[in-house]
């Protein structure tokens, strides 16, 4: 059963601005809501419909994402501190100014994804769909590459 928070937040697009961390949204269908300015900071949101979703500014911080589709959500400025991305699908995606510090992106799809200004250090892209054009946009520290490298 759901909690009454959940019922709460899937009666509304628009959630600019609330907290809703540690809130369990796993495997929901929550394409296209608006999620500006809201703290999901450990928010289980894994395999969740994320698609056109709009996360400018939004705390992410050690949020579960694992294996969300994400393609064409606007994540720029967001906070993805220590978030679990792997095998989310972030094609098309807007992540400028992104801060994915130490954040899990193994084998996740950034295919035509923005990443100016993004914060990669300590991040983990192993086996992940980038390109160097798309990295050479972003701030890369001790991150692990798609090979295995570090750089």
């Amino acid at each position: 059963m759901p909690n009454l928070m959940t019922v709460h937040v899937l009666r509304s697009k628009s959630l600019s601005g609330q907290d809703l961390s540690r809130i369990s949204l796993a495997r929901r269908n929550l394409s296209g809501f608006d999620f500006r300015n809201v703290n999901l900071s450990y928010a289980n949101l894994r395999g969740a419909n994320l698609s056109g979703a709009n996360f400018a500014g939004a705390n992410l911080t050690g949020a579960n994402l694992f294996a969300a589709q994400l393609d064409s959500a606007n994540l720029t400025a967001a906070t993805l501190l220590d978030a679990v991305l792997e095998q989310a699908d972030l094609s098309q995606a807007t992540l400028d100014g992104a801060h994915l510090k130490y954040a899990n992106c193994k084998a996740a799809n950034f295919t035509g994804a923005t990443l100016s200004s993004a914060d990669l250090s300590y991040a983990c892209l192993v086996n992940a769909d980038i390109n160097q054009r798309q990295l050479d946009q972003a701030f890369l520290r001790v991150t692990l590459m798609p090979n295995g490298s570090k750089r």
